[in-house]
């Protein structure tokens, strides 16, 4: 099965889908998202474009390291 990550759908709804994304999300500062409360609030409201942008981390080193861990992505700004 194909895995595709959305980077403009929220945080959360692609921890569901592919719980792996936790340690690649943390590995770039996203460090409480694997706390249940921080994916319960931030992480419905943010996507992985918005947290990139917040966090001032070029997009580009992101999509590097789920093009890494086999992921495929769209919609990436």
């Amino acid at each position: 099965m194909e895995k595709i990550v959305d980077f403009s759908k929220p945080v959360s709804r692609l921890i569901k889908d592919y719980p792996e994304t936790i340690k690649i999300l943390k590995d770039f500062g996203f460090n409480k998202i694997d706390k249940k409360f921080a994916q319960a609030t931030i992480g419905k409201i943010t996507s992985i474009n918005k947290g990139a942008k917040i966090k001032k981390i070029p997009i580009d080193k992101v999509e590097e390291a789920f093009l890494s861990a086999g992921f495929k992505i769209t919609n990436k700004e």
